[in-house]
């Protein structure tokens, strides 16, 4: 009898160590983008004409500015008609930040811009 015993107890221990091991959970992976820091950052001074308004123009072109990949920092001032931009100029340049100004809207041009660094 006790040898039965002995021999069910052996087999449990078989068949129960050859199942699979259970799965080990994975994190969820990111859902938003991580912005980069900019490997060559310039600064760029703009001068915006065409806004009429700091809360809708020089908001929205500032909010599209800063979502824009290769854009750091940014900021636009309506009274001094003025956009100062931190960027990576591996992603872009002032003709390709024009661009995204005049994307916004047709009545936004730069007349002029100046790099400070």
């Amino acid at each position: 009898m006790k040898n039965i015993l002995l021999l069910i107890v052996i087999a449990f221990s078989f068949i129960h160590c050859s199942e699979t091991p259970p799965k080990t959970a994975t994190p969820p992976a990111l859902t938003t983008p991580v912005k980069t820091v900019a490997v060559q950052a310039e600064t760029i001074e703009m001068t915006i004409e065409g806004m009429m308004c700091a809360i809708g123009c020089a908001a929205t072109i500032e909010k599209k500015l800063a979502k824009s990949e290769g854009i750091e920092e940014v900021k636009v001032d309506f009274d001094t008609k003025k956009a100062l931009i931190r960027y990576d100029k591996e992603f872009l340049n002032p003709v390709k930040i024009t661009k995204i100004i005049q994307g916004v809207g047709k009545s936004y041009t730069v007349s002029e811009y100046s790099v400070l660094n």
